[in-house]
């Protein structure tokens, strides 16, 4: 990538003092043409501020153009005005004499005209590789021709952060493609993804034909791909396999990361498709090996274990003493395995000294072989085998987790679950064997298991704070242990990151059931001086401990003083306190809650219904017999429910 942008660059800047000047005499001695050049419509301030130096070819009126001549000007050892020095300075840059430019004082080249030496000078030094004298001479002037000159030194020099800092505070670079793609690679290299999504589609914008146009839709591949959005890299993957040069080592490379692409979707036959040009073909590329590995490893992910066999015994036979022909042969064993060829697997396992990370999980597997070569009665003792003699072996987690799920003994199953779920409280499986397992823990453990259980765990997960809801939730709804509910709840409250608020509902309704009314209320009345989730269900069981507690005056405060703004459990909770006074034979305050729950109901037939209903029987408590057939027969109007009509049949019988 740097000798493309270097040679680009240097091209650039040889175009850029390619001028064509105009033309002042045969041997450039009219001194009033010259004077012309200098002097209309001239500023020169204004007009060495600018992007190019090709500016200067734009300031006279004289139509007669020559082209370069080496001849011309070989030969000028003593310029005689700015013309002829620019250009002997010119020639000699063309010549690549930068020691003489170095060494040459200019005499007409100075005050506001100097940048046009300036330059030669800084680019001289830049050719030869004295970057520290051309980032000086750089800072001597402004423009673009000082940022450019300054970006390219600090990158030769590997100053690879102050070059790309440079870049950010140079406005237009942007308007140099070289300098664009090397903030692209610079970005790339140094894995600063951040930005390169922005400035990869900034270049297809505006340089579709650039000769490293492929190369930058290969970086938009791979920062996609890191971004885990594989079907977006492969729609870039894929346009630089349809353009590039079918014999490079960019399109080798495209085809790998295509490969990785269907490997992480899963899709292992299109995987196959890309991946087999690598031993189909003498494709070029960066990663020819990986991807003949990767071919062989994601069909064995895939379960075609043949397959997989097939391919990884080529990977391990053309690069025997790669690292990941290691990996390979594992691969290969387990493919044994689990095709249950135990006798391959075993010369598999003997074929070479594999590192302890593999070797265990390859250990763990010999155990269940064992078994099925008679050395263990069945598959349970191989497993309790396992983990009482491989003590340091991280697979005694799946041996545990083998026991807890197969055994038929509910002894050995407490037995193993216990000791898992101390020894494992942080591992994947966990969470669902303690979710299948709450009941039977329950049932043969005690609360002091789970209070060491839980004291292992960080609340600060979510997984964890789930994990504890269920287990309360469970207690709570199918064993009624409100006790339990409390104990765990008290101990572990303060740490609870999330689901707190659901935590807290079913704490607080367990002080309810247990009678602790005046703690409940305590902890309602806090919850509900700000909205959550509960608020309403916090309001019902505020509602329901009055009534338990026949507390009618408190009832009704609740009622009154609701602002949840939930229309329908502001009907449910007047119509409850009216029943509640109907019950207690407070006949006109029950009248009133009914016609207040009446109203709120609306639209909702069946309740309006039962609430007229209620209404009926009330009006015929107070004795008022005619209101109370009316409001009846208005209730048959809004009911389909037998039973219902059945009550209001009697009301109007009556």
């Amino acid at each position: 990538m740097s000798m493309n942008l270097f040679r680009s660059l240097k091209l650039t800047f040889v175009l850029l003092f390619s001028i064509k000047l105009l033309s002042f005499g045969q041997y450039f001695d009219d001194s009033e043409n010259v004077k012309k050049f200098f002097e209309m419509d001239l500023d020169f301030k204004k007009v060495l501020n600018t992007k190019s130096i090709k500016e200067l070819e734009r300031l006279s009126s004289l139509e007669r153009v020559i082209c370069y001549n080496d001849s011309l000007f070989s030969n000028l050892k003593s310029p005689e005005n700015y013309v002829q020095e620019y250009l002997y300075l010119k020639n000699l840059f063309h010549e690549k004499n930068y020691e003489k430019i170095i060494s040459y004082k200019p005499v007409f080249l100075k005050d506001s005209i100097g940048l046009v030496y300036k330059i030669f000078l800084g680019y001289s030094f830049l050719y030869l590789k004295d970057y520290e004298k051309s980032i000086e001479v750089s800072s001597k002037f402004s423009g673009d021709f000082s940022e450019i000159l300054k970006i390219i030194c600090l990158y030769r020099l590997n100053r690879f952060d102050e070059c790309i800092k440079s870049i950010e505070k140079f406005q237009n670079f942007s308007s140099y493609p070289e300098i664009l793609k090397l903030y692209i690679h610079l970005n790339y290299t140094r894995k600063n993804f951040e930005k390169l999504d922005d400035l990869c589609d900034l270049f297809f914008e505006k340089y579709k034909g650039d000769e490293d146009y492929n190369y930058i839709l290969y970086i938009k591949g791979q920062i996609l791909f890191k971004k885990g959005y594989f079907k977006r890299s492969l729609k870039f993957i894929n346009q630089v396999i349809l353009n590039e040069v079918k014999d490079s080592v960019l399109i080798g490379n495209a085809y790998y990361l295509a490969g990785k692409n269907y490997f992480m979707l899963g899709d292992y036959d299109r995987m196959e498709n890309y991946l087999n040009v690598f031993r189909e073909s003498n494709i070029a590329s960066d990663f020819k090996k990986n991807a003949l590995f990767l071919d062989g490893k994601g069909f064995f992910l895939k379960g075609d274990y043949r397959k997989a066999i097939k391919k990884l015994k080529n990977f391990s036979k053309d690069f025997p003493d790669d690292e990941l022909s290691t990996y390979a042969d594992q691969m290969i064993a387990e493919s044994y395995f689990n095709l249950k060829n135990y006798k391959k697997f075993k010369e598999y396992l003997k074929k070479r000294n594999y590192p302890d990370f593999i070797n265990e999980k390859l250990i763990f597997l010999k155990y269940f072989v064992d078994y099925k070569d008679g050395l263990y009665p069945d598959s349970i003792s191989s497993y309790i085998s396992f983990i009482e003699n491989e003590k340091s072996n991280p697979f005694r987690k799946n041996a545990y987790e083998r026991i807890i799920e197969e055994t038929n003994s509910d002894s050995i199953k407490l037995f193993y679950l216990k000791n898992y779920l101390i020894e494992f409280n942080g591992a994947e499986k966990v969470y669902q064997i303690f979710e299948k397992s709450l009941v039977f823990l329950y049932e043969n453990t005690s609360y002091e298991f789970f209070l060491k259980f839980f004291k292992n765990m960080d609340f600060s997960s979510e997984r964890v704070d789930k994990l504890f809801l269920l287990l309360i939730s469970e207690i709570y709804n199918k064993k009624k242990d409100y006790l339990f509910v409390v104990k765990m709840t008290q101990n572990f409250l303060d740490n609870i990151k999330f689901y707190k608020d659901e935590i807290e509902y079913i704490f607080i309704k367990s002080l309810g059931n247990l009678g602790n009314y005046d703690a409940a209320l305590t902890l309602i009345d806090k919850k509900l001086k700000v909205k959550n989730d509960f608020y309403d269900s916090l309001y019902m069981l505020k509602f329901s401990i009055y009534s338990e507690k026949n507390d009618v005056e408190n009832l009704t405060n609740v009622v009154e003083s609701y602002d949840g703004g939930n229309i329908y459990l502001e009907a449910e909770l007047n119509r409850v306190l009216a029943e509640k006074f109907y019950s207690i034979k407070m006949f006109q305050q029950a009248k009133e809650y009914f016609r207040k729950a009446l109203v709120l109901y609306g639209d909702d037939r069946e309740k309006v219904a039962l609430v007229l209903t209620e209404l009926a029987e009330t009006h015929y408590a107070l004795d008022e017999k005619e209101n109370a057939s009316i409001i009846a027969q208005q209730a048959l109007f809004f009911t389909r429910d037998v039973n219902l009509i059945n009550r209001i049949k009697l009301i109007i019988e009556k």
